[in-house]
């Protein structure tokens, strides 16, 4: 999601690219964030940690429960919430920054009408982007880690019952 957001921001949400895995077009900054958060979440031991929440929650949610254990609606819904706002702080500084250089060509636009924003703007959006984006992915990796802590807490609580 963060992907998206920046590069819709950034002015590339047309640059799509087909995903064969799950069968979408994603833009090419979200293909980016995809391949670099599956490659810090192997690197931190993510699917073994992922393997183990499995083994585990066979004991705590049998497979054919009688009423006890069940997912409700509430903590779906949280859980979420939780994912999208974790997206929009990854994606919150370069959202911001590329906001400011559009409001940058808006002002420039009222007062100088004879300059050509489009062909200006573009351009200096997208050199803009890829900088705020050298800088917030150089910072992602430990936000990351905290987000993902964060994200396993939630698991075990919601497999040890509350």
């Amino acid at each position: 999601m963060t992907g998206q957001m920046v590069s819709l921001q950034m002015g590339l949400g047309m640059a799509m690219m087909y995903d064969p895995i799950n069968g979408v077009s994603i833009p090419i900054i979200g293909q980016v964030f995809q391949i670099l958060t599956s490659l810090m979440f192997l690197a931190m031991n993510g699917h073994l940690v992922v393997i183990n929440v499995l083994v585990h929650s066979f004991e705590t949610l049998p497979v054919a429960p009688i009423g006890a254990g069940m997912l409700d609606l509430n903590t779906l819904t949280h859980q979420m919430g939780w994912a999208t706002g974790a997206a929009l702080i990854i994606a919150l500084p370069a959202i911001t920054a590329m906001l400011l250089v559009n409001i940058a060509f808006g002002v420039m636009n009222r007062a100088a009408p004879q300059l050509n924003v489009f062909s200006l703007g573009f351009p200096m959006s997208m050199m803009a982007g890829v900088l705020v984006l050298m800088i917030t992915i150089s910072g992602i990796a430990g936000l990351y880690l905290e987000l993902t802590g964060e994200a396993l807490e939630a698991l075990d609580i919601l497999l040890r019952g509350g």
